[in-house]
C-alpha cells in the first residue's frame, strides 16, 4: 500500500486562478506545533502575482486538517462564555441587523455556538454547521440544531436568509465546495457575511517589521499552516466576485495592538452597522437595554451614546476616536464582507 504525502501543493489562486506565485517567507509554526512536527508536516507560503493572495502551499491535506481539528481541547470548541466573546458575537449580530423575528440563520464553523446565541436574542431561527464531535456537542448542549456538514444541513433545512462565516474561510481547502452549498443554501434574497483576519491590518503590518524571535502573536492573524490564505480586501473580493457574490458592505474592526484592544468591542463602544453606520436603537433593543445575559454570569446595559461620552475618560475618547479611523482606513485585524448574489442585486 502506498502511503499518500501529508501535503499538497496549491497550483492555482483560488481567489483569481492565477498560476504565477511569488515566495514568501513562512513563519514559524506556534498553533500544534508538536502536531505537525510528529506527522513530519513542512509547509510553504506563496502569494499570488495577479491579486495579492496569500496561499500556504505545500499545505497539509484536508484529511490531516480534520484530525488536527478534533484534537481534545481545541479552543475553539470550548464550552465556555467569557465575557469579551460573548461581547464580540453579540456586537456581530447587532452590526447585521436590524432583525426581523424568524429570520433563519445558518452559521458555518460554528464552534461553541456563541455566535448563534446572540444571532437567537435577536429572534433569529438559527441553524449551525460544525465539522467537530466536541464543537457539535457544545451547541447542543445550548439548545440549537446542528449538523457535520454543510450536504446534511441542505437535506434537512430549508433555505436561510443570511450564512455567516466569522474566521472560517480561512480554514476550508474545498472552496469550490463550500461555495456551492451556499449557493444551495442561501436564499435568492439572502445575504452572506464573511469575516476573515485581515493581511493588512496595522497588527499585521507591524509585526512584519520585528524580528521574528519577537512575533510571539503572529499566530492572530495568521495562525500558519492552519490558515490556509491571507486575505487582503481586494483579494477577499476577487475571491467573492468568482463565485458569484457581489459585496455591498466592507469594513475592518479590531486593533489588538499588544493587548491594547483585546476584542472589536467594549460594552460601551457603539458597533456599525453593515453600512459603517450606527446601528438604530431598535437594531440593539433601545438605549439602556442589556447586551445579553449570561446564564450564571452578568448583564452588562447598553448605554446611550450621550451618557457614553460622559462617562468616558479624555484620554480613552481620544484613543477610541484615533481606532474607529483605523478601522475605517481599513486597518482592523478583522476583514468583514456582507455580499449578495451578483445575479439577483
Amino acid at each position: 500500500m502506498i502511503e499518500r504525502p501529508m501535503t499538497e501543493r496549491v497550483e492555482r489562486c483560488p481567489a483569481c486562478q492565477g498560476n504565477a506565485f511569488r515566495p514568501c517567507h513562512a513563519p514559524d509554526i506556534k498553533i500544534g506545533s508538536g502536531f505537525w512536527r510528529a506527522h513530519g508536516v513542512a509547509c510553504g507560503l506563496v502569494q499570488c502575482r495577479a491579486c495579492g493572495l496569500e496561499v500556504v502551499s505545500p499545505r497539509p491535506r484536508a484529511a490531516l486538517l480534520d484530525e488536527f481539528y478534533n484534537q481534545p481541547g481545541y479552543a475553539a470548541h470550548s464550552d465556555t462564555d467569557a465575557d469579551d466573546q460573548l461581547m464580540i458575537a453579540q456586537a456581530r449580530a447587532a452590526a447585521l441587523g436590524p432583525w426581523s423575528a424568524g429570520v433563519r440563520v445558518l452559521d458555518i464553523g460554528c464552534g461553541n455556538g456563541l455566535q448563534l446565541r446572540a444571532f437567537h436574542q435577536w429572534g433569529a431561527v438559527c441553524v449551525g454547521m460544525e465539522p467537530s464531535v466536541q464543537g457539535r456537542c457544545v451547541v447542543e448542549a445550548r439548545g440549537f440544531s446542528v449538523y457535520a456538514s454543510l450536504d446534511e444541513v441542505q437535506r434537512q433545512e430549508p433555505p436561510f436568509d443570511l450564512i455567516t462565516l466569522y474566521h472560517v474561510l480561512e480554514h476550508v481547502p474545498d472552496l469550490n465546495g463550500m461555495f456551492s452549498s451556499i449557493g444551495r443554501l442561501l436564499k435568492p434574497s439572502g445575504r452572506l457575511c464573511v469575516e476573515v483576519p485581515n493581511l493588512h491590518s496595522l497588527r499585521a503590518r507591524l509585526f512584519s517589521l520585528l524580528p521574528p524571535a519577537w512575533a510571539r502573536d503572529d499566530d492572530r492573524y495568521r495562525a500558519f499552516p492552519i490558515h490556509l490564505y491571507g486575505f487582503s480586501a481586494a483579494s477577499l473580493k476577487t475571491m467573492l466576485a468568482r463565485y458569484g457574490w457581489a459585496p455591498r458592505a466592507v469594513m475592518t474592526t479590531g486593533l489588538g495592538i499588544g493587548g491594547a484592544r483585546k476584542s472589536e468591542v467594549r460594552v460601551d463602544d457603539e458597533p456599525t452597522n453593515a453600512a459603517g453606520d450606527p446601528p438604530s436603537p431598535r437594531c440593539y433593543g433601545g438605549a439602556g437595554s442589556r447586551c445579553y445575559n449570561a446564564e450564571g454570569g452578568a448583564e452588562h446595559r447598553l448605554l446611550h451614546p450621550n451618557e457614553r461620552t460622559l462617562h468616558r475618560p479624555l484620554w480613552r475618547r481620544v484613543a477610541r476616536t484615533i481606532w474607529r479611523q483605523l478601522e475605517r482606513l481599513g486597518l482592523g485585524e478583522n476583514l468583514t464582507v456582507v455580499a449578495v448574489n451578483a445575479n439577483r442585486r
